[in-house]
């Protein structure tokens, strides 16, 4: 993984290491329920959608990587 963040790259390998699991996951859960939105226009979808978002950027945030901050 290459990044320009010093911070990050100071972490411990286990800490990145989880980060990349959650990371993923989180990919997962916002694809699922994409794909869900597809074929509905539940509410509830849309504030699953926004829930999944929202700890995505909260677990790069835990990791000094913040994804809407601009320089």
């Amino acid at each position: 993984m290459v990044t320009t963040c010093p911070q990050f790259t100071e972490l411990d390998n286990e800490i990145t290491q989880d980060f990349a699991e959650c990371l993923q996951e989180n990919i997962e859960q916002i694809e699922a329920c994409i794909a869900l939105l597809d074929n509905s226009k539940d509410p509830e979808l849309v504030h699953r959608l926004f829930r999944d978002i929202h700890s995505l950027k909260g677990n790069c945030r835990m990791v000094f990587l913040d994804p809407l901050r601009l320089r």
